[in-house]
């Protein structure tokens, strides 16, 4: 959104804009995306984790907490409307960038065959 604003406030036009918008989000996405995929370092993902996730449960808490203003609630069920929202908007995030991991290295998907008393995988 900031290069957004940025391009319109340059008086680019609303189209360039939105365009602009649009492919820096997408850009920031893919690029984090592969950033967690590739990057192996525990808490490196986590730091890249909450840095879309953080953002997301923010966005998620507001815009729970607008409908439920809207909706007539009350201000302590606003609040707690808008934290569940955030919970569930940010896990969502996280679930999400964390999907890219794949399957550990080190997970063979199941038992190890027995050969001769031995495990396969023994040497």
């Amino acid at each position: 959104m900031s290069v957004g604003i940025y391009v319109y406030d340059t008086d680019a036009g609303v189209l360039a804009a939105l365009v602009s918008a649009f492919l820096s989000g997408a850009a920031t996405l893919v690029f984090g995306q592969i950033a967690f995929a590739t990057i192996k370092s525990v808490p490196v993902r986590l730091a890249l984790g909450a840095l879309y996730a953080l953002p997301a449960g923010v966005a998620g808490f507001h815009t729970i907490k607008g409908l439920s203003e809207i909706g007539g609630a009350g201000g302590t069920w606003t609040l707690v409307f808008g934290w569940i929202g955030a919970f569930v908007v940010g896990g969502t995030a996280w679930a999400r960038i964390a999907s890219l991991a794949g399957p550990d290295e080190t997970d063979h998907g199941g038992p190890v065959p027995f050969e001769g008393g031995r495990a396969a995988n023994d040497g």
